[in-house]
């Protein structure tokens, strides 16, 4: 005679039991994981950006422009040289890079509000802006820095004490 194989009606149910309490922790955590993915995505290709700038910058002795691509910042944004001198890419002008942001549930913050920032020939910037890339908690929250020396930074600002985050992100 020979056994029937298969499941009883018990496995499956704890089977089942199981797979739910699992999804239920880590469906929350998984959304998680993919917004600090795109931050630091973001975070990442802005200061490539601001790096490329610089170096294109000195490497071609002309001033480079760095500026949103829409309407803010969080669109994305152009590496470009600014031939005219107005902060727009122009026809007249000559693209040196792109960057299009397809995140539209990121909040992406500049001190000072800039619609651009420039690069002169000898790499430092016209001015210092500070790009802050929020997220609810100062943990998973990232700032890109330009200084007027010409120096990008990026850092995460959980390593850090600093008082002025809940300021910039609108939490604490």
């Amino acid at each position: 005679m020979h056994k029937l194989r298969g499941f009883t009606l018990l496995e499956l149910m704890v089977v089942v039991a199981v797979a739910a309490i699992v999804l239920t922790l880590g469906v929350p955590q998984f959304g998680e994981f993919l917004r600090n993915s795109r931050r630091a995505e973001l975070s990442t290709g802005l200061f490539s950006a601001l790096s490329q700038a610089r170096t294109e910058a000195v490497v071609r002795n002309t001033e480079i422009t760095v500026a949103p691509s829409g309407e803010s910042w969080t669109a994305g944004w152009r590496v470009f040289i600014d031939t005219n001198t107005n902060g727009l890419f122009d026809s007249g002008d000559t693209a040196v890079a792109e960057y299009d942001i397809v995140h539209d549930d990121l909040e992406l913050i500049t001190d000072p509000e800039t619609t651009l920032l420039r690069f002169q020939r000898s790499g430092r910037a016209n001015q210092t802006v500070r790009f802050t890339l929020c997220a609810k908690t100062r943990a998973h929250t990232r700032e890109v820095t330009a200084e007027v020396s010409g120096r990008i930074s990026l850092r995460d600002l959980g390593d850090l004490s600093d008082s002025g985050f809940a300021a910039r992100c609108g939490s604490a």
